[in-house]
């Protein structure tokens, strides 16, 4: 009966080890498959039905047989930045020397190059055989297929660095796009990130965790330009919604302005007059978030556009502002704003038929710092003052004469 279990569990024990195995060589098979269909490589079947591969990508970045560097690191770092552009780690094989100790040759080859050498059962001490068993390892699976391609750096008469030898084919398949930032030569960190995970380790945050931290603040460009994406594919699907976005020199983006017929309806009923404020400010991308609001009829707030910058400056107000502009057909007749020096220049430059106020929110929050602590917490002075800032019914003389009075009153005639 006990050899009848310990059968049955052997069989059950090959037969889950089998599945495994095949389902690692379906798993292989399947990433293969990607990565031919993805990355752009030419195969080639030699005579003996050897598949080699041959990346093709731009010109420049390749190297060729002759090409010269100043030094070995600019050398090194060429056939690193070729390797993780079309999909493979690099490993330096062999250095030869010359007799002051200067590195004369190079020799750079894949990591998947020669074959996984098998591990001696025995070891030698004191010059006699041991036959003790060694320590069983873990066993690993080894990705060395005998890949070929290689490149040898060979420093010529006059110092500099010549590609001697290259070899472009490989006979195993390519990383695919999904799989590239996972390559040797992808997975670093700059230095502001370091010293991110540096100071968590100090307040006993690991590593794993400081590195997710690092990754929630930083965002993903990736994700971003899939929401941009996701947003152009709305306007192919709807004529009448609007969006429109601009990139900076180094191909991220700077600029984002969006809009839908509902609230170029608002607009159309609601829009004369028109608040924006650059208040929001996001903590994922760093960019800043500008709302373009109103009052509907029934004192709420309805939203017309919605625009994203990356500074406060004079050129994205005036870029937002013409969009803004172009998309709604028209301006509004007042606009309130903060008193953003930015705003002040943008504002009269596009919208120049256009009476510009400022928020009187705005103005009042900042009462406190100009008037000292003592007097901005004196209920008097509050009274006085808001009954005189916020009368509706009052004309442009009754207030200056309220105003003056205040300042008399209070001695502020001097304080600005």
């Amino acid at each position: 009966m006990v050899g009848c279990c310990r059968g049955s569990l052997c069989i059950s024990v090959y037969i889950v080890v089998a599945f495994y195995i095949g389902l690692k060589v379906f798993v292989l098979w399947v990433v293969c498959a990607r990565s031919e269909s993805q990355q752009g490589c030419v195969m080639d079947v030699s005579l003996d039905g050897t598949k080699f591969w041959t990346p093709s990508c731009d010109e420049a970045v390749r190297p060729f047989e002759g090409q010269t560097f100043p030094s070995l690191a600019h050398g090194i770092d060429f056939y690193r930045q070729y390797a993780s552009l079309v999909g493979f780690n690099v490993r330096c094989s062999s250095l030869r020397r010359n007799r002051e100790g200067v590195v004369v040759k190079d020799l750079l080859v894949c990591s998947r190059e020669e074959f996984k050498q098998a591990v001696q059962g025995s070891v030698v001490v004191d010059g006699a055989l041991d036959q003790a068993p060694v320590a069983p390892k873990r066993r690993r699976v080894s990705n060395r297929v005998g890949c070929r391609a290689r490149l040898v750096l060979k420093m010529g008469d006059d110092g500099v660095f010549v590609v001697h030898f290259i070899e472009l084919r490989y006979n195993h398949c390519l990383c695919s796009d999904v799989a590239k930032p996972f390559l040797r030569g992808n997975r670093s960190m700059d230095v502001q990130h370091q010293i991110f995970v540096l100071k968590c380790a100090r307040a006993n945050v690991g590593p794993n965790r400081s590195f997710r931290l690092a990754r929630e603040f930083a965002g993903s460009y990736s994700m971003l330009m899939f929401i941009v994406k996701k947003y152009a594919k709305k306007v192919d699907d709807c004529p009448d919604y609007v969006f429109r976005y601009d990139v900076d020199s180094q191909d991220q983006l700077c600029r984002a302005f969006w809009t839908d017929p509902i609230a170029k309806e608002s607009f159309s009923a609601f829009g004369e007059v028109v608040s924006f404020d650059a208040t929001c400010g996001t903590n994922r991308y760093g960019m800043v978030l500008v709302p373009f609001i109103g009052v509907d009829n029934h004192k709420r707030g309805v939203t017309f556009v919605m625009g994203l910058i990356s500074r406060e400056d004079v050129d994205c107000y005036v870029w937002l502002l013409q969009q803004f502009k172009s998309a709604m057909g028209c301006v509004p007749s007042c606009t309130i704003t903060d008193q953003d020096p930015s705003m002040r220049v943008a504002v009269p430059r596009v919208f120049d038929t256009m009476r510009h106020r400022f928020c009187m929110w705005h103005i009042m929050s900042k009462v406190g710092e100009k008037v000292g602590n003592v007097l901005s917490k004196d209920e008097e002075f509050r009274r006085a003052l808001n009954d005189v800032v916020w009368c509706e019914t009052s004309s442009v003389e009754e207030f200056e004469r309220g105003w003056q009075d205040v300042m008399e009153k209070y001695s502020l005639g001097d304080h600005r």
